[in-house]
């Protein structure tokens, strides 16, 4: 059997980072009408922790919440997720918080 990441793997996880986004635009809205970021951002976390576990556990490989956390974080570029809008250092954090979470998941 394998163990190198397939595509189906790939796409899924690409989907699920999709998903993320979709689910998180509430949130955002939310902020955008209340004009507090305080409200999106509680909004935002509840769904992206259930996220990080998620991909976890959906996939159980080192790397999985990295690479999704990652995608999340290109794909948010654009939107005010994370931050303003085209502030790409949402990347490099998206990417940090995967590899921490993923740390505590398989310690």
């Amino acid at each position: 059997m394998k163990k190198g990441w397939t595509t189906t793997q790939l796409v899924a996880t690409g989907a699920l980072a999709a998903l993320g986004i979709l689910a998180s635009l509430p949130g955002t809205l939310t902020a955008a009408l209340t004009g507090s970021s305080f409200i999106g951002a509680g909004v935002n976390s509840i769904e992206i922790g259930i996220s990080y576990s998620l991909v976890a556990l959906i996939f159980k490989k080192f790397g999985a919440v990295t690479l999704w956390t990652f995608i999340f974080g290109v794909l948010a570029v654009p939107l005010p997720i994370m931050g303003p809008p085209g502030f790409f250092v949402k990347i490099p954090d998206a990417g940090f918080w995967g590899i921490l979470s993923e740390a505590v998941y398989f310690i």
